[in-house]
């Protein structure tokens, strides 16, 4: 770490600010994601944050029935099966995390719910 240091002048008196910086190699990953990186005027900026925000549609209903469902049928796993059915409805919600309707995602966890995984006893 090196520490940043700057001398403010506010009428007859000095200010001093110190700020650790934390100095990177530049190795060639990091090379190439600032390449990567776009660079975005404020204009581009204050006309995405002007866009109407998209409103998120769940049936609720619909919701509930999953989660007694889940509920229902995680009732008897184990650690390890609580873990790979965890992933497996994960996994369906990263696939939609950019849809604003979740029904389709609900209806995707429905299916995968009882495929799941067997109980063991």
């Amino acid at each position: 770490m090196a520490a940043v240091v700057f001398y403010i002048l506010k009428g007859d008196t000095f200010f001093s600010l110190s700020i650790d910086v934390c100095v990177l190699r530049m190795t060639r990953g990091r090379e190439k994601q600032v390449e990567q990186q776009h660079l975005i005027t404020v204009d581009k900026i204050m006309d995405i944050l002007s866009e109407p925000a998209q409103t998120l549609q769940v049936n609720h209903e619909h919701l509930k029935g999953l989660l007694n469902r889940v509920v229902d049928k995680s009732n008897k796993y184990n650690v390890l099966q609580l873990e790979k059915f965890y992933a497996l409805l994960s996994q369906c919600i990263y696939r939609h995390r950019k849809d604003y309707d979740k029904t389709q995602l609900i209806q995707v966890m429905r299916v995968n719910a009882p495929v799941g995984l067997t109980a063991s006893k």
